[in-house]
């Protein structure tokens, strides 16, 4: 966090002031997981980890036909399973190791406020001071800045890879089918992530 301020007297009567704060942090944890029919461990809302990966043979998919009528076979599956793997921070970086509990994270969250104030003295004590406020400067900047982002609260704060367990195994290892989540694990928060502005009026005495 920082701040910064700078107050200038005019006169007598007017003095202006005006403020900065800024903020910045890392994102929410959240755990990759398979909650699919929790087949794997019958753990109820326990999160089941798994391992990630490395190459096609560390994992066993089994092909599939979806409510279409569309046939994914086993290297179609493994082909976008790798991709989205490919295309996932954590999940690559940890190929060859089982997910950890809070592994992933949203991303870094950060956010600059700005407010102006004008005092305006009347007689002694007695002054009018007028504020103007904008809360998430950064995204009136720029519309792809300051956005906020959390973890929806679902089961532990976790998200579904995408795989689902089927029950039977091949070689004493636990069979799949993927099918690539369509929303990221994580959500947007779209009022938070706006920039607001407010006016503010009081009478000191």
């Amino acid at each position: 966090m920082a701040t910064a301020g700078y107050r200038k007297q005019w006169n007598k009567v007017l003095t202006s002031y005006l403020s900065f704060v800024f903020t910045g942090q890392s994102g929410t944890p959240y755990t990759w997981d398979i909650t699919a029919n929790n087949k794997l461990t019958n753990s109820g809302q326990q999160v089941d980890l798994f391992y990630i990966p490395k190459v096609q043979s560390d994992i066993n998919l089994s092909q599939y036909t979806d409510a279409s009528g569309v046939v994914h076979t086993s290297q179609q599956q493994w082909n976008d399973l790798n991709n989205y793997i490919n295309n996932d921070k954590y999940l690559s970086s940890h190929r060859g190791q089982y997910t950890e509990r809070n592994g992933g994270r949203t991303p870094w969250i950060t956010q600059l406020d700005m407010r102006f104030m004008q005092d305006i003295t009347i007689k002694g004590r007695n002054k009018f001071q007028v504020t103007f406020d904008i809360v998430n400067l950064t995204n009136l900047l720029n519309p792809n800045w300051g956005w906020q982002y959390f973890v929806p609260n679902t089961i532990n704060q976790s998200a579904s890879i995408g795989l689902t367990p089927l029950g039977t195994t091949t070689n004493g290892n636990p069979n799949f089918t993927f099918s690539a989540p369509t929303t990221k694990p994580y959500s947007t928060d779209k009022i938070a992530s706006r920039w607001q502005a407010q006016i503010g009026v009081r009478y000191l005495f």
